[in-house]
């Protein structure tokens, strides 16, 4: 067993961008970050993918990659590889995270986190978890697809963002509190729950107070809403080798 910290995503209400509060800041016109993280994705027998798995997995990278543009992030993602593991499924978190093949291969091609799509023993309004570490070593995320509650773009960009060291709200950290979502009666950011932290709406951006989210308000708050300093802050730790 490893000493990580699972956080479980909850109930997934992932709402299109409602036009009426619409003056969010457009992302930049340029963008070239200084940092890439490198993702390698996985798929068991439980997950219903309903395409070319290679292209599944670039598909949910490329948007990653759109919501660390819009939100200004100096990191970007790649995709390094797309395994499907066929000859077994995973029952548990711990069965992925602890899989001699998962980390030997996450080792060697040299990826600084590792996803699986699978649906494990979830129950019904789970679509998620990953783990908020401090460094690359045991950055493992897990997500459903082809659960009709869960969007699994979304699910992996949230996932993805607690492998980065954010978390849901800045009461669910002692150190760091900034380094979480946000959300107003409207809308929430991508780390935040509808419906639990905020609105109904998902705003498509980690949290930062240098953006706008509507006509009245940003994307975040400086003292403990900023999700994107946080990476900005911390990216060596989640890129370096090992």
């Amino acid at each position: 067993m490893y000493p990580v910290k699972i956080i479980l995503l909850g109930l997934a209400l992932f709402l299109p961008h409602s036009g009426i509060f619409a003056a969010i800041t457009p992302p930049p016109a340029s963008w070239q970050p200084e940092y890439t993280v490198k993702i390698l994705v996985f798929k068991d027998q439980t997950a219903d993918v309903g395409q070319d798995f290679k292209e599944y997995a670039k598909a949910r990278v490329s948007y990653l990659n759109s919501v660390l543009k819009r939100s200004r992030a100096n990191i970007k993602a790649h995709l390094i590889g797309a395994i499907p593991i066929t000859e077994r499924t995973f029952k548990t978190a711990e069965d992925f995270m602890s899989d001699g093949y998962v980390r030997e291969m996450k080792q060697k091609l040299g990826a600084d986190i590792a996803f699986l799509f699978a649906d494990l023993d979830f129950g019904i309004s789970r679509c998620g978890l990953g783990v908020v570490t401090t460094s690359n070593r045991d950055a493992f995320s897990i997500g459903r697809a082809g659960y009709w509650l869960c969007l699994s773009g979304d699910t992996f960009v949230h996932e993805i963002g607690h492998n980065l060291g954010l978390m849901h709200t800045y009461s669910d950290r002692k150190d760091d509190q900034y380094a979480a979502g946000y959300g107003t009666f409207f809308w929430v950011t991508m780390m935040s729950y509808s419906l639990q932290h905020g609105g109904p709406i998902t705003k498509h951006v980690f949290s930062n107070p240098a953006l706008s989210c509507d006509k009245f308000y940003q994307c975040g708050d400086e003292t403990f809403a900023d999700a994107v300093r946080f990476i900005n802050e911390n990216a060596s730790r989640f890129t370096r080798n090992y």
